[in-house]
């Protein structure tokens, strides 16, 4: 039999505006923490199983970095990302700490609290009304990432670029 009900429109959608911030202003998916006594904003990230934290940053704030089973992981792109080992990060949360082992990596340029994370501090997370809280704690309200961040490429070769110019580079 022949369809006799005519095809329907697509649905007209708003057009879709650059956004040279990551995530929006609007997606409060950042908990504010302290690390090591400065102020770090990490990523809550339910879609990662684990927690990861830049490598420069562990350098920077001298904590140990150890040896770990973990190699390298997949990003979401399905891009790789290696593992230079792992290390016990101080997280502080208002006025509660919570000793964090992260796997530690170059390819990575903040803190994502995975799954992992919510999981071992008891994390409880409000989705509709944009908060959290650990075990019996008070909720924290969440906050976006407000500044623009610039993905650090590696090269898997010498390349010489003129100015203003693009190409295509081999990266890993």
């Amino acid at each position: 039999t022949k369809c006799r009900n005519p095809p329907a429109e697509p649905p007209r959608t708003a057009p879709v505006k650059a956004c040279n911030e990551g995530y929006s202003r609007s997606s409060r998916v950042y908990l504010q923490t302290t690390i090591k006594g400065k102020p770090t904003r990490c990523l809550l990230d339910t879609g990662s199983d684990v927690i990861l934290a830049p490598y420069e940053m562990i350098s920077k704030h001298k904590c140990r970095l150890r040896p770990t089973t973990t190699m390298d992981l997949k990003a979401a792109n399905g891009s790789k990302i290696i593992i230079e080992g792992e290390s016990t990060i101080p997280i502080k949360v208002g006025e509660k700490c919570l000793p964090t082992v992260a796997l530690i990596s170059k390819d990575i340029s903040e803190v994502i609290l995975g799954i992992e994370f919510l999981e071992q501090h008891d994390g409880d997370w409000d989705f509709v009304n944009r908060r959290i809280k650990f075990g019996q704690g008070n909720w924290i309200d969440l906050v976006g990432r407000f500044h623009s961040v610039c993905r650090r490429v590696y090269a898997s070769e010498d390349v010489v670029l003129g100015p203003r110019q693009q190409v295509l580079v081999p990266a890993r």
